[in-house]
């Protein structure tokens, strides 16, 4: 996924770049998404987030697997 998202990074860093223009708001976020929007256990954008116990949000799919074989939080480990 990582790879990937570097792929999808430098292709739209290329497509906003080479416009004459300047880059658009949406060019500037996607190739740098603010961390709070991005899920500390799959290190992508959240697209369903959730806030746990521990106070963070995580993607709901990520912490839910997380939690079938932890009872820690993936971030502070408290339980």
């Amino acid at each position: 996924k990582k790879q990937r998202r570097l792929s999808f990074r430098k292709s739209l860093y290329r497509k906003c770049s080479s416009s004459r223009n300047p880059p658009s708001k949406l060019c500037i976020m996607a190739a740098d998404p603010l961390p709070a929007f991005v899920c500390p256990i799959t290190d992508d954008v959240m697209r369903d987030p959730v806030i746990a116990a521990d106070g963070l949000t995580y993607e709901r799919d990520a912490i839910e697997r997380w939690l079938e074989g932890h009872d820690t939080s993936p971030r502070t480990g408290a339980v």
